[in-house]
Formats: C-alpha cells, sequence, structure tokens
C-alpha cells in the first residue's frame, strides 16, 4: 500500500489482543501484505488465572488489565492510528464476568471490543499462520493461557477447527500430576477423528507465546545458529525428548535455562506437556515455530484478495530495502542483470535471489570495513516472513559476499551448517554478481536493466549496450574475472552495438 509522505501515519493499523495470560497493543504503518510493527507491547495480566474453579475473571489481573487497556488506547491516539481493531478471547469469552469487564473496558476505553467465539479465534490464528508461512499445510495449534485453539490448515484456508480447554492456566487448575494431565489432554483429543490425518507426517505449526517460549530454549539448548523463533522447524523425533524432559523439570530447574524470560517460567512445563502429547497422539514430522497467530490473522482477514495473493517476503524485502537504498528500484534487477546466470535455478533459488536483490543496498551507509558484517547482522535479524532458517542464511551468504566478505568458513560457520553445497553455491554466485553490478554502474539503476550477464559454453558473458562502455573499468574486470573464476568460467566482456 502507497502512503502519503506527508501524512505517514494515514494509514495505521492497530491490533489489541486480550488473552487469557497476556494483553497485547501492536500498531502496523499500513494495511499491506507486508507491513513494518511502529509499535509492540504487551503486559502479563493473567486474567484466566483462577478461571477454572471460580469461574471469573483473576481480581488483580481486571486492575492491571484496565490499567494498561487505557494506556495502549492513549497510544493509539498519540501515534495516530486510523482503525484500531479489540478482541477479546477463551477467558472473557468463558469468564461470567466477562461481558462486564468488556463493557467497562469500552466505556473507559472508548474502543469496540469483540469477543470472540472459539471457531473464530480458531480461524484467525489459522489466518495469522498463513499470513506468515504461506505454504503451510498440516495442523495449527494456538495455545493460549485458558484454551487451545487447532486448526487443520490446507491450500492457504482453515478446514477443520476446534477450540478445547488445554491452555496452561486451565491445566495446571484441573490436573494435580503428569499422568493425570495427560488423561486429561488425551481426553480431549480423542473425539477428533480428524485430527491424526490431518497431523500424522506432516507439520504442525506452534503458535503462541507459551510455545514461543520452548522455542528459545530449545534454539539455546542445541546451540542453533539463529535466535528467530519464527519458522523455526525441528523434526519430531529430535524435539520430543526435550520436550519430556521439560515437562519433568521444577520451576527453579526451568528459570536457570538459557533463553527463557522468568514471566514464562510458570507456564513452560505445561506448555511442553501439551505439544508433547499432541505429537504423541498424531505423530506429526515435524514441529514449525510460528511467530504470527491471532492479531496477523486479524490484519490478514482485513486485506482484499489481491493484496493477500502477494509474496510477503517479497514484498517485505522491497519495502526494506527501498527505505536503505541509495538508488530506489533495484528490485528490478533479478530479471535484467541476473536471468542469464539464473537459468536452471530452483524456484526457491530465483525467489530468494529476488529479496537479495531488494536489499543489495542496505549497507551502502556503514564504514567500508564493516559493511560485510552489519549487512550479515541486518540480514539475520530481518522483520521479514515466508522464510526458513535456512532460506535466511542463504540471504545472509548473499549479502555477505556481495560486500566483499570472503572468509565464509569462519565467520558463518554455524549459519553455514543450515545450507547444503548447492544452495552454498547459488547464494555466493549471487553475492559476487551483485558486487560486481554496483561496480559497473555504481548503483545506478538504468544501466544495469541494459545489461546483463549469460553463460555461453565455457565463457561467463557481460553483455553492456554502446552508450554504457565507457563504465566499465578495471574494477568491473576484476569482479567479472572473480565470479568468473568462482563459476570456473572464462570472462568475456562484449559491447553490444544498438
Amino acid at each position: 500500500m502507497t502512503k502519503s509522505p506527508s501524512n505517514p501515519a494515514a494509514s495505521r493499523i492497530g491490533v489489541v489482543d486480550i488473552g487469557s495470560n497476556s494483553i497485547r497493543l501492536v500498531i502496523f504503518d499500513s494495511l499491506s501484505r507486508a507491513p513494518s510493527v511502529v509499535f509492540n507491547e504487551k503486559i502479563l495480566a493473567r486474567l484466566g488465572r483462577g478461571l477454572a474453579l471460580g469461574g471469573r475473571l483473576d481480581p488483580a489481573g481486571v486492575e492491571k488489565a484496565l490499567e494498561a487497556l487505557q494506556r495502549f488506547s492513549a497510544i493509539a491516539k498519540v501515534l495516530n492510528v486510523s482503525r484500531l481493531i479489540a478482541v477479546a478471547t477463551a477467558a472473557v469469552r468463558e469468564a461470567a464476568d466477562g461481558r462486564d469487564f468488556v463493557d467497562k473496558v469500552e466505556k473507559l476505553c472508548g474502543m469496540k471490543i469483540d469477543i470472540l467465539k472459539g471457531e473464530e479465534e480458531a480461524r484467525l490464528s489459522a489466518l495469522g499462520v498463513v499470513s506468515g508461512i504461506p505454504n503451510a499445510e498440516g495442523v495449527a495449534g494456538d495455545l493460549g493461557g485458558s484454551s487451545l485453539e487447532l486448526i487443520h490448515i490446507t491450500k492457504q484456508s482453515a478446514q477443520h477447527h476446534i477450540t478445547l480447554p488445554l491452555g496452561p492456566f486451565r491445566l495446571d487448575e484441573l490436573a494435580s500430576s503428569e499422568a493425570t494431565i495427560n488423561d486429561v489432554i488425551h481426553s480431549e483429543l480423542r473425539p477428533l477423528s480428524w485430527l491424526e490425518p490431518a497431523l500424522n507426517n506432516r507439520s504442525f505449526y506452534a503458535v503462541g507465546g507459551a510455545w514461543r517460549a520452548v522455542a528459545k530454549v530449545h534454539m539455546a539448548h542445541v546451540n542453533h545458529p539463529l535466535r528467530v523463533v519464527h519458522q523455526y522447524t525441528v523434526a519430531w523425533q529430535e524435539i520430543e525428548p526435550f520436550l519430556g524432559l521439560l515437562a519433568r523439570m521444577s520451576p527453579s530447574s526451568l528459570a536457570k535455562l538459557e533463553g527463557i524470560s522468568h514471566r514464562r517460567i510458570d507456564t513452560l512445563a505445561q506448555a511442553a506437556v501439551v505439544l508433547r502429547e499432541i505429537g504423541h497422539y498424531a505423530k506429526p514430522a515435524q514441529i514449525v515455530f510460528s511467530a504470527f497467530g491471532l492479531r496477523e490473522g486479524c490484519l490478514y482477514d482485513s486485506l482484499m484478495d489481491t493484496e493477500r495473493g502477494r509474496d510477503p517476503l517479497i514484498e517485505g524485502c522491497i519495502a526494506y530495502g527501498e527505505r536503505s537504498t541509495r538508488f530506489p528500484g533495484h528490485f528490478r534487477l533479478r530479471d535484467a542483470w541476473l536471468s542469464g546466470i539464473l537459468i536452471g535455478s530452483p524456484v526457491s533459488v530465483r525467489r530468494l535471489a529476488s529479496a537479495a536483490v531488494a536489499l543489495s543496498d542496505l549497507a551502502w551507509g556503514d564504514h567500508a570495513d564493516y559493511r560485510a558484517e552489519e549487512a550479515l547482522q541486518r540480514i539475520l535479524a530481518l522483520p521479514v516472513v515466508a522464510i526458513d532458517h535456512p532460506g535466511r542464511a542463504f540471504l545472509a551468504v548473499t549479502l555477505y559476499t556481495r560486500y566483499g566478505g570472503d572468509d565464509l568458513s569462519n565467520r558463518l560457520e554455524g549459519l553455514l551448517r543450515l545450507l547444503n553445497d548447492e544452495m552454498r553455491r547459488w547464494a555466493m554466485m549471487i553475492g559476487y554478481a551483485l558486487r560486481l553490478a554496483y561496480s559497473f554502474a555504481a548503483g545506478a539503476v538504468a544501466p544495469l536493466t541494459r545489461a546483463r550477464l549469460d553463460i555461453c559454453d565455457q565463457d561467463l558473458v557481460m553483455i553492456v549496450v554502446a552508450e554504457d562502455r565507457l563504465l566499465v573499468g578495471e574494477m568491473t574486470r576484476r569482479r567479472l574475472e572473480k565470479l568468473a573464476s568462482f563459476l570456473q568460467l572464462h570472462p568475456v566482456i562484449r559491447i553490444k552495438e544498438q
């Protein structure tokens, strides 16, 4: 979505998510396929604590929630949010005083709150997963403080979906031992005839703060080279024993684990138990952790179909790259400059090449001695989705190479474990080709749309139109030789007369 330069806040949209454990406000810069987060804050009100036994919202949680929601309403006003979506989930939905709580919030804050039915909460959670992982196929599970939503996802839509009373707060109050907890979980799962065929040997998409905490602890446990939760993927056979370990640990032992927030200690073990028992019941091939869920689903649900069809990775990289570059329009270069050397490449490589091209000028303002390192760090922390960890490693290697980083073995040793030899070769080739492009055209877009690289037999041919022949200098030749040497080809510069 194009925003007015005179009023960049004109299209800001906010989502308030009133959950059983936490309450969060996220403000996005626009209603688009790849919006940027302008503001993100949560508080742990724990509204759902004690709900299973008393049937009412936690009084201390209500007071904390009212204070936070008034603050969130004020923030939305000072940031000129044009539209505010506010939803409440299981705790408010099920509590005897849930409607009274919502009425009070609406009166104090002036915001309209939608108390989601279980099916609608599940649907929006599924849309959130699809918005961040467009090719998702399997079952998504959104674990809140009081409930678990399970949704069968196929072809970017929700099929079967159900809300179960299996949130950590509910389990903590209903069960007194691990065996009893397991019985409670299985009694809820057994009637779901669709769950096992939908999940068996497929992906389970784990959504929610408690499961994100499990992912962070596991990444630290195995010394994973990235610390990005979104699309962190672990084979079921690998993570199953780890979940069993977490389930048996005491709060004091959990507090000593690397990567765990003290605010998640009291729900971590229960979250591990729920995930383990789902796995035991339906035997997924892998667990894929998703940072996107209900809030992003609310945004995605508001998009037009044409906008939903866009690739969020490419859209996000273009938006980020256009904010960073000296020369707008570089995202078009893949089809011109790189197409000749990408012949025969997998679709996944061409997609990542488009993302790399869009980001190829992001470190221009950094000190020359540190550009490769800065580009690497930015890619690792880039706020984009629809990219798995090997894909992020691919982009990191590409941009590190584009900025002259040649020592992959030491600096990128951990990341390189995520790439096979073929993908590593494609990443480095694209990086060398982008380095050559910036050398030849000094960053200007127009000459690069007129030039191209081709592979002809044993030659790497750089084709330049006659009007751009003076742009070919010593540095251009050196970097063409570097790329040709990497590809084990002979460098050739061909001037194309018009």
